[in-house]
Parts: structure tokens; sequence; C-alpha cells
């Protein structure tokens, strides 16, 4: 009975010991950083509080940033539709676009124009030098690009009008309709529109169409155009 009584005796020193030793704070008590205590043996974590003890013997403080570091930059979304035209204001703040003659082409968002033209309100892409040449694809009910040409509907509150010369633009007529379209034609900027078709592809796609409707550019404003 000797020996385990020394045995025991020994153990509950060492307990003893282990309580009486100094406790460490993690951090000094930093409220700006995520503490913890990391057991030396098991190295079992405990997240505490920032003026809470770690046991000096039995366990490490650790500390990190609670906001990491900024991640890298993700990749450019896909642009949105310019906003709503506004009414005009109160003349402060207000701007529009004019041209050579100084004739107002309609309301600016800084990349385009709105404009009201009969009964459509139609978007123009401009810069300074003249209308924003850009890519065009026709849609035919057909599958041989034969036909009425057709464009795609947007959900904006106007009509984006194309243009792939600068001279003759073109646009959906409203409010457009639900069609399945059986081919298309891809005509580039830089180029004129062909009578016919140079290129056809066969595809069925469904969505909303209004038959393109063309319109003189020149009717709309002479470049240069400006800000005002």
């Amino acid at each position: 009975m000797k020996p385990s009584y020394t045995i025991g005796a020994g153990i509950l020193a060492l307990l003893l010991n282990v309580l009486a030793a100094p406790q460490a704070l993690p951090h000094g008590g930093e409220a700006t950083v995520v503490h913890a205590c990391v057991g030396n043996l098991l190295k079992v974590v405990r997240i505490v509080r920032p003026d809470e003890n770690c046991h000096a013997r039995l366990e490490t403080a650790r500390h990190w940033s609670i906001k990491g570091p900024q991640g890298l930059q993700g990749p450019q979304g896909i642009p949105g539709p310019p906003g709503a035209a506004g009414n005009g204001g109160n003349g402060t703040g207000a701007f529009v676009v004019k041209d050579s003659f100084d004739q107002v082409v309609g309301k600016s968002d800084g990349a385009g124009a709105v404009r009201k033209i009969g009964n459509d309100l139609l978007y123009f892409r401009i810069r300074r030098t003249g209308f924003t040449q850009s890519f065009i694809r026709f849609f035919y009910l057909t599958d041989n690009c034969q036909g009425l040409r057709y464009l795609p509907v947007g959900t904006a509150l106007w009509e984006f009008v194309l243009t792939t010369d600068g001279v003759i633009g073109y646009y959906p007529l409203g409010p457009g309709q639900p069609l399945t379209m059986r081919s298309f034609e891809d005509v580039f900027a830089g180029q004129p529109i062909p009578p016919q078709p140079l290129s056809c592809a066969v595809q069925d796609v469904f969505s909303t169409y209004g038959e393109a409707s063309a319109i003189n550019l020149a009717t709309v404003g002479v470049p240069p155009f400006r800000l005002e």
C-alpha cells in the first residue's frame, strides 16, 4: 500500500503544480484579432475571449486577424443595359447630345443618346466622331435566311439601334412577339448590309423578336457630336 500512496501523492503534486502554474493572456487582450489556445500535446484549439487566459504550460497562445487579406480581383461581369432615360430634370444636372448643326440628338447617358422617333423610343450608341459601328445578327423565320429580317427585342424601355456602317441603323419594331427563328446571318462592323445574305447559319432559336426596321442616321444627327 505504501508504493500506491507514493504514486498518488506524486500525481497530486503534479496536478497542484499545473494548477498553480502562471496563466498567459493570448495577446494582451487585443480585441481586433481572433484569440486561441493550442494544446501543446494534442494540438487541440480553443477559441477564447480577448481577456481569457491560456495555460502557460499546457497551451500556446495563438492569434490571427479577424479580417483576411483581400482576394484577387474577379473577372469583369457582363455589361448591363443603360439605365432608363431621365425626365430632363429641372435644368441642373441634365445633359443632351447635340450635333454639328446644334440640333438635339437625344438625352445622353454618357455612351449614347435616347430619342423618341414617331412612336419608338430608340437608343443610339455614339461617339464624338459619329455613330458607333457594331455587329448585327439578323434572324429569319425560314431555314435559308430568306424573307423578312428580325432582331431580338430587349427588355429596356427603348430599342437599341445597330449600325455596321454608321449610315443606316436597324432596330426591332416593338413590342415584339415570341417566335422560333430557323436561321441567321451575321454582318460585321465596317461592312454594308447586303441586299441578300452572304452567309447563312441554320439554327432554331426561340425568343422575342421584332421585324428589323431601317433608319437613315443622317436624320438623327450629323457628327461631330458634343454634350451640353
